[in-house]
């Protein structure tokens, strides 16, 4: 029996389904494809049959759910939203089994907080809660046995408040019913195969759909296509070659290493496009390296798992040469976003944003800027005079869940270098402590279960994200040194926040320990508030930049 997919779609922007059906033809083919739309809507060329039915455009969600159940199929199905691409075979049935309903379960972002608002209807009741206990599922993908599931989430959507008929009402009714339901009746599809977003690169390796939610990412889903589908397009692309930024709109383009999660800085920049998108930006990530002072953007729609910067002939990496990027890219709609330490003259005649995560020279590299430059920094003591402010916590966890930990009973004391080695030589770790490396512990939950346990963090970095943990998960961080900076200096630029959070090696740091609940306790306030606060800064600052760029 041919799978079947099931759609809605109104209005006449028919440029993403039409894109959504090739695939499923491409992947899957003789499966049955049904679109539900209004009586206006085109048909998308590809459908088997279409279902036509009435319902507000404006109450989307609601209009959504009565389509589906309106539908009234009585087979198993996986009915998907219009944004994404199907890449492999699926059998809607056999991944069913004996239950009634698989839902796609949320992978990605569980713990970003809930901003409660979209496009201008409030849900405070959500404000600052985490995405994955506020939605545990997203309504990209669902597989049901019939019609009655549709009908039953129509149900719950009824009774809940109009708000919810505009958006978040599948999701929100999704989560009630499976609240009322157990696992023999209920599935759970990893959001990581079945809509995996396109900047996540280790899950895009064995993703069966790919998801290009929201309008910032439409471009790249008519390139992922292309590239995919369209037989009248080069079987591949290099990112670097071609223009990509869009007609119009401001298209921000983050330049970063790949990812590297013992990088906190790293880490935040890659996260920050998905941020970005999230404010309904256009972006687009280029992941650049530069061996031997060179720039190397990786090319290809498949974003390498590792940083080849010692071999960056092997995969596909491509050499820019000064200039490239200007060619590439329409500068006139184009913001480039890069870190402190890179050199001006990659981005000549760009408009550019110098995000300084650390200060100029705080690691190996130097960057050197220009006067035009717009300086976004971190922290204010990493830049003078910066544009704007931009701080979100990189503490991969819940603050809340870690501010229960006990303090007292701990027996580990740690040392940690980290990029004082670039500054002072022959460091090692203090006797009788165990020594916090990049590669040791090997995962975040041997890291934070390790951190749980530790008593003092003897720290010979001053400026570093490993202190934020220590604090937050209950250990006590002593700084052997500032360097390069004087303790003066340090102390004239450290957040006011972390008072009573650290001590250094020359101070009573036993007896600062006293004061040490009292000093987490304000930085654990500090930090969730800065998080819940972090979009609306985030957006003060695409106002900013976007004003001195283009006016």
């Amino acid at each position: 029996m041919p799978a079947t997919f099931v759609f809605f779609h109104v209005g006449p922007d028919t440029d993403q389904p039409s894109m959504l059906v090739r695939s499923i033809q491409r992947t899957n083919p003789g499966a049955l494809i049904i679109q539900c739309s209004d009586a206006a809507t085109a048909k998308i060329d590809g459908v088997t049959q279409i279902e036509r039915s009435a319902g507000n455009p404006q109450n989307l969600m609601t209009y959504r759910l009565s389509a589906f159940a309106t539908l009234g199929l009585s087979k198993p199905a996986l009915y998907l939203d219009t944004d994404m691409l199907v890449l492999q075979p699926i059998d809607p049935e056999a991944l069913l089994g004996e239950r009634e309903v698989m839902m796609c379960r949320r992978d990605f972002d569980c713990s970003l907080p809930h901003s409660g608002a979209m496009r201008g209807v409030e849900f405070p009741e959500h404000r600052g809660r985490p995405l994955g206990e506020v939605y545990p599922y997203v309504a990209c993908a669902t597989i049901s046995r019939n019609a009655d599931f549709w009908a039953s989430l129509l149900d719950i959507i009824h009774t809940l408040d109009e708000r919810f008929h505009r958006w978040y009402g599948d999701q929100e009714a999704m989560r009630i019913w499976a609240e009322r339901h157990d696992d023999d009746t209920l599935g759970k599809l990893p959001e990581a195969e079945y809509g995996c977003l396109p900047e996540k690169s280790e899950s895009l390796k064995t993703a069966r759909i790919v998801h290009f939610k929201g309008h910032a990412r439409k471009p790249v889903m008519a390139q992922t296509f292309k590239l995919l589908f369209d037989t009248t397009q080069p079987a591949s692309g290099d990112v670097a070659t071609q223009p990509i930024a869009p007609e119009s709109n401001v298209c921000y383009v983050i330049m970063t290493p790949p990812p590297n999660p013992k990088s906190a800085g790293i880490t935040y920049l890659n996260a920050l496009a998905g941020y970005l998108r999230d404010i309904g930006k256009n972006v687009i990530q280029l992941y650049a390296i530069y061996p031997n002072e060179e720039l190397h953007v990786w090319g290809d729609m498949n974003v390498p798992s590792h940083n080849h910067w010692r071999t960056p002939w092997q995969g596909h990496w491509i050499k820019c040469s000064p200039g490239q990027l200007f060619k590439t890219l329409d500068g006139r709609r184009t913001i480039v976003i890069h870190g402190e330490n890179q050199h001006r003259k990659w981005f000549e005649g760009l408009n550019v944003v110098r995000y300084y995560l650390n200060t100029i020279g705080a690691m190996q590299k130097k960057g050197v800027p220009r006067d035009d430059e717009f300086k976004l920094a971190w922290h204010p003591s990493f830049c003078e005079q910066p544009d704007h402010i931009l701080w979100k916590s990189t503490f991969r966890g819940d603050p809340r869940a870690a501010s229960t930990l006990p303090i007292e009973g701990r027996s580990i004391d740690l040392s940690y270098i980290g990029k004082a080695s670039i500054h002072l030589e022959n460091l090692s770790r203090i006797p009788g402590t165990l020594e916090l490396t990049r590669s040791w512990p090997a995962n975040d939950d041997e890291y934070f279960y390790l951190l749980s346990k530790t008593r003092f963090l003897f720290t010979f970095d001053a400026v570093t994200s490993v202190m934020d943990d220590a604090i937050i998960m209950g250990a006590f961080p002593v700084i052997m040194t500032t360097a390069p900076k004087t303790r003066e200096h340090f102390m004239l630029t450290v957040d006011p926040e972390l008072a009573g959070s650290f001590s250094f090696i020359d101070d009573d740091y036993h007896q600062a320990l006293k004061n040490f609940p009292e000093g987490r306790a304000n930085f654990l306030q500090y930090t969730i508030k800065k998080d819940m606060d972090y979009f609306e800064s985030l957006r003060d600052f695409c106002e900013k930049a976007e004003r001195r760029f283009f006016g």
